[in-house]
């Protein structure tokens, strides 16, 4: 720490001869992080970031920079990162699926008979399953499947709740879709006390 403290005070200042001298000012700290932060810290700019990309997954580097007031080079570098840290996994339509004929919505809940990863391997291939969760308590899994019709949904469901693989199993039919894969608004972190 002295060499380091001697090396900056032999070195002229940019800022003048108030800041030149580091052996009288406070010595250098190491920042402190608290072990239960994540480990791809982001920080507020990130956040405005994704923000901004769960309300318009389309908008380019330029609309983001205008949309969170950062520049165009620094949403960019910061994209990378999300993306390296796979905290931006990938960039996704929103399809209205009653649009496109696919009107009816179910729930299944399984209790799955022995090793739940099989099951599901067979289960994320299914082309009407839109959404799939292992869970705890009375049931293993729960699936959310799109149908365009009674009859391929009565399919459906006889055919995945017929498989030796299940215990038990139930399934509710989507009445009313009130909110549906809005984007979670990251909010800034608490700030943290460390000793500084």
């Amino acid at each position: 720490m002295e060499r380091c403290s001697s090396f900056l005070s032999s070195r002229p200042s940019r800022y003048g001869p108030e800041t030149a001298d580091r052996t009288q000012s406070k010595p250098w700290k190491l920042k402190r992080y608290d072990s239960t932060v994540m480990t791809n810290d982001i920080d507020s700019r990130d956040r405005r970031i994704i923000n901004a990309l769960q309300r318009d997954g389309r908008a380019d580097v330029l609309d983001v920079a205008e949309r969170t007031n950062l520049p165009a080079t620094t949403v960019q570098k910061r994209l990378k990162h999300l993306t390296e840290t796979d905290i931006i996994t990938g960039y996704e339509s929103r399809i209205d699926y009653g649009q496109l004929g696919y009107e009816l919505t179910v729930i299944f809940k399984i209790d799955v008979n022995g090793p739940v990863d099989g099951f599901m391997h067979d289960l994320r291939n299914d082309p009407h399953v839109v959404s799939l969760y292992e869970i705890t308590g009375e049931f293993d899994v729960l699936a959310i499947g799109t149908f365009p019709d009674t009859a391929t949904m009565n399919e459906r469901i006889r055919t995945i709740l017929s498989s030796p693989d299940i215990r038990a199993g139930r399934t509710n039919i989507v009445t009313n879709t009130v909110r549906e894969n809005d984007p979670v608004e990251i909010e800034e972190a608490e700030p943290t006390r460390g000793n500084d």
